[in-house]
């Protein structure tokens, strides 16, 4: 396959095919099944409660659909890695360093609007662990001023563990174009 990724894109698509290429589970009984699309539901419920809760800016709410050790990894455009609830809640507030450049992308007064398709969820044979890809455009209007918008894309790959039987984000490589995004600001540092 020829490929030709600008600096810092398309870090993960082992991963993301290794995802794809994973056979939906096919469980022997009914009720083996009903676990199955239950659980298939409850995760793509979860992705979506993300999306909502990272437009309205609550990140304690997003903290709580994460398990302690969650690992968010920033991808594409961006590069940052933050391990465990701690260190993400840390970051979520910092500027994000902009791969392949000595450069920041600065927080922006935005609201922004996620738009989640062709999400694909796999549930391991031991219904606790799961993962997902799933592709996203967010589009991105100021929150104050004149009306304008800009958009960015990318691809989602989560990992999922059950605690005490609820489904939670272990993992997240958020692989996007943001800094492209024409309503974001890179900074350049000195």
């Amino acid at each position: 396959m020829i490929r030709s990724p600008s600096v810092g894109e398309h870090k993960f698509d082992d991963e993301v095919l290794e995802v794809l290429r994973r056979p939906r589970g096919r469980p022997a009984t009914p009720e083996a099944r009903a676990r199955l699309l239950d659980d298939e539901a409850e995760i793509r419920d979860l992705i979506m409660r993300y999306a909502h809760l990272q437009d309205l800016g609550q990140f304690e709410d997003i903290l709580g659909l994460c398990t302690e050790d969650v690992e968010r990894v920033l991808a594409g455009t961006l590069d940052q890695t933050a391990r465990g609830k701690d260190d993400l809640r840390s970051k979520l507030a910092e500027p994000v360093a902009v791969a392949g450049e000595r450069a920041i992308l600065e927080p922006a007064d935005v609201r922004s609007r996620h738009l989640i398709t062709d999400e694909v969820v796999r549930v391991a044979d031991d219904g606790a662990h799961a993962v997902a890809v799933a592709q996203f455009a967010v589009v991105l209007t100021p929150g104050q001023g004149e009306f304008r918008h800009g958009q960015h894309e990318g691809t989602y790959l989560f990992a999922f563990r059950k605690d005490d039987g609820v489904w939670r984000f272990s993992r997240q490589v958020i692989d996007s174009n943001t800094a492209r995004n024409p309503l974001m600001t890179v900074r350049p540092l000195p």
